[in-house]
């Protein structure tokens, strides 16, 4: 498929951002099934950690590509949600590659994350748009557009967008550089923002290691897959957990829901604060949901067993439209079932508005 009109591009680049998205729930489950007090996780859970620190980047970046032509991110719909078991959008590659939330395993990592990250067989592979056999083909395909359409429309007409959008500073809060978080303003650099994106491992054609000269995700994954990075206890997650599939009115289902329920106030809060830059007042809310709220609430739901199954619950990954205010009263009500919630409740307490006054 080819990329003809400016309408085409932005709603590849949207797509983009939904791709990046997509990978990021498998990984972060199977990075909280993984025990954290077994020390024989820890190469692991660095690893899988590093990963989704850099589809952070690359979701950063398809929202600088999109401002930059004009663009608006969107996050906070359901349809910007997989509803997994399911496949990366857009993608077909023989045989189909179905993605599950679970337990972190070398058969997953070896079945699902090589394939999600597989490389480009060939240097020159065709672009492909949509049905893309790999990420780094998609990607070639969205570099080819933006090549032809800064030509077709001159860049005055492709590169639109309101600069003070770009979001260049945020991951200096998340803790340490991966990667460039690149200000997309022309033609050179959205090209230099996609190759950031393919060379850190998705499609990266025949290289191991990033331009960081760190190892590419796929090489980083196979370390994984062939047993150079061990896993330890890992905990006994169910496959593709659901809210609704958990005892009706339970602690554990409340716990499920608030996962769901703070998750949705994450993607709200990543709607403003790629819709608005370095400036906007919700960048430090980012970093408190997704470096404090969710990994505990996470954690805690891997802990738990599930009444009356075999195996314990998990985070599912669901869309919620349920209000601030009501969430921090939902975490304090579970304070007596999981005194673990205080903090969580804390830190949501701390939190600016993020749904209005």
């Amino acid at each position: 498929m080819n990329i003809q009109t400016l309408a085409d591009l932005q709603n590849h680049v949207q797509w983009a951002i939904e791709i990046e998205h997509a990978t990021i729930p498998p990984y972060l489950c199977a990075l909280y099934s993984l025990n954290a007090q077994d020390t024989n996780n820890f190469d692991a859970m660095s690893l899988i950690q590093d990963v989704v620190v850099d589809e952070m980047l690359h979701l950063a970046l398809g929202c600088n590509l999109l401002n930059a032509i004009g663009g608006s991110p969107t996050f906070n719909n359901p349809s910007f949600i997989p509803k997994y078991p399911s496949s990366l959008p857009h993608h077909s590659p023989q045989p189909p590659l179905i993605i599950h939330l679970e337990k972190c395993s070398v058969d997953l990592v070896k079945n699902t994350f090589l394939e999600i990250e597989k490389p480009e067989p060939t240097v020159h592979d065709i672009p492909e748009g949509d049905n893309y056999m790999t990420i780094g083909q998609f990607y070639a395909a969205v570099s080819q557009g933006f090549v032809n359409l800064n030509k077709s429309l001159g860049p005055t007409g492709l590169f639109k967008g309101d600069t003070s959008k770009q979001a260049t500073q945020i991951l200096r809060v998340s803790g340490g550089p991966h990667g460039n978080l690149i200000k997309v303003v022309d033609l050179s650099s959205a090209q230099q923002a996609i190759t950031e994106i393919v060379q850190q491992g998705e499609g990266s054609p025949q290289t191991m290691m990033d331009p960081d000269g760190d190892l590419a995700h796929y090489w980083e994954f196979k370390e994984i897959a062939d047993g150079t990075v061990a896993l330890g206890q890992v905990y006994p997650m169910i496959q593709d957990p659901t809210t609704a599939g958990l005892p009706a009115g339970s602690p554990v289902q409340k716990l499920s829901q608030l996962f769901n329920d703070c998750y949705s106030l994450l993607l709200r809060t990543m709607t403003h604060v790629f819709n608005t830059g370095d400036n906007s007042p919700l960048v430090d809310a980012l970093y408190i949901l997704m470096r404090q709220i969710l990994p505990l609430l996470a954690t805690l739901l891997m802990q738990t067993p599930i009444p009356n199954k075999h195996g314990n619950a998990g985070s599912s990954f669901e869309f919620s439209t349920t209000a601030q205010r009501q969430i921090i009263q939902n975490s304090k009500a579970l304070e007596k079932t999981f005194p673990q919630l205080s903090d969580v409740s804390a830190s949501l307490m701390s939190l600016p508005a993020i749904d209005g006054k």
